[in-house]
């Protein structure tokens, strides 16, 4: 009986694995159709009433690459900061989407069959975005990554720890296209999530946890998190770009939050906007977030 239960879950696991492969061939295949859905995104974008005129440009940079739209003096403050990872649409994005989506459907309960819908949503969702921005390196990486833990999630018994999914995913993804191995995006990728998983809890615990929530471990936290993807992706960053911006860190603590605010509040907009009506009080708070990014990256630029 048991060694039935195991065999029945390690055949789950292998359909989920042979799942996700499918998906990433149709990601090859049909990106370039989807690609009118990035269009589509920055044409919603333009018809949202931001008073900012750096706004827009800036989330259709966030959200789908396109950069055309935004100055020069901002994208060298993004770079001289050290944020320019943030405008060069990547698995970090993704991650936010779907940390936004999530919590939007979590709202119904946490019911069997609503976890099923609700998973099965995010996926779709997350499937669509990443077809729809062109389906880089980094951003598969980050759908295999919710894939295999929504499927684990339904699989009772069967959760994947971290480990397990960053093996999982990357045997998938070069398994259905070794050529991606050369690619700096996914190498960078990879590296920055073996940060997350491996160095990230022992700088993360170096602050000790207390029972009370203290603002000084929460900010402890943010900066372990940013260290440790620093300390992976520094020596190959390095050798691929030859820099290495001293605020690094800084920048990221502020920078990251925002960008995460920005997101969820464009997403909202956007939402709103498609529908037929955005209050103008989420179209202040969009320019007023987008702004804060923008002045605060500029400030450590020049520093």
């Amino acid at each position: 009986m048991e060694a039935g239960k195991r065999f029945a879950g390690y055949l789950a696991v292998v359909a989920a694995g042979a799942g996700c492969a499918l998906l990433v061939v149709l990601l090859e295949r049909f990106q370039v159709r989807a690609a009118g859905g990035a269009e589509a995104l920055r044409a919603l974008l333009g018809r949202i009433p931001f008073a900012d005129a750096q706004t827009a440009p800036l989330l259709c940079a966030l959200l789908t690459g396109d950069r055309s739209g935004l100055g020069r003096e901002v994208t060298a403050s993004f770079r001289a900061a050290g944020a320019s990872h943030l405008l060069a649409l990547s698995g970090l994005h993704l991650g936010f989407i779907y940390a936004a989506i999530s919590r939007i459907l979590s709202l119904p309960g946490n019911f069997p069959a609503v976890r099923t819908v609700r998973s099965l949503l995010v996926c779709a969702l997350c499937l669509g975005y990443t077809l729809m921005t062109g389906a880089s390196p980094s951003t598969v990486r980050a759908l295999l990554f919710i894939l295999l833990r929504e499927a684990s999630r339904l699989l009772p018994g069967r959760r994947l720890s971290g480990g397990q999914t960053l093996a999982r995913a990357l045997l998938i993804q070069l398994a259905i296209r070794p050529a991606v191995a050369l690619s700096p995006g996914f190498q960078l990728s990879y590296l920055a999530m073996l940060g997350i998983l491996r160095v990230y809890p022992r700088l993360r615990d170096c602050f000790p946890a207390g029972e009370r929530f203290n603002p000084m471990r929460w900010l402890w936290d943010r900066a372990a998190l940013t260290l440790a993807c620093q300390l992976t992706t520094a020596p190959l960053g390095w050798l691929y770009f030859r820099s290495l911006p001293p605020h690094f860190l800084l920048a990221n603590l502020l920078a990251l939050p925002l960008t995460e605010a920005l997101l969820t509040a464009a997403a909202g907009c956007a939402a709103l906007t498609a529908a037929g009506w955005c209050p103008p009080a989420a179209v202040r708070a969009c320019d007023k977030i987008a702004r804060a990014l923008i002045s605060t990256l500029e400030t450590i630029a020049s520093m």
